[in-house]
């Protein structure tokens, strides 16, 4: 018998919730997947979309950023980014 395509097939047998700062939320999950097994997740919800652009001048050359990223221990060059709240409100 076939389940329907909208039903989850993943059991959650407890959530807790491990840590939280004003960007993140990370929780933990004791689980049974679809074949019935017990396993975890670890579940992080971001409090803010990513937002990035492109930037081009006259040109149309692309700009990048170089920055030291504490959780890779390097450098990386990246297009601009940041972030914005989950919801906007249009004005009118």
């Amino acid at each position: 018998m076939t389940q329907p395509l909208n039903r989850n097939p993943w059991s959650t047998l407890s959530q807790e919730d491990i840590y939280e700062n004003p960007w993140i939320k990370l929780e933990h999950h004791q689980v049974l997947n679809p074949a019935g097994n017990p396993g975890i997740y670890g579940k992080v919800h971001f409090k803010n979309k990513a937002i990035g652009i492109v930037a081009l001048d006259e040109a149309m050359n692309t700009w990048l950023v170089g920055q030291y990223r504490y959780t890779l221990n390097e450098w990386s060059w990246e297009i601009p980014e940041g972030g914005g709240p989950l919801t906007i409100d249009v004005l009118e």
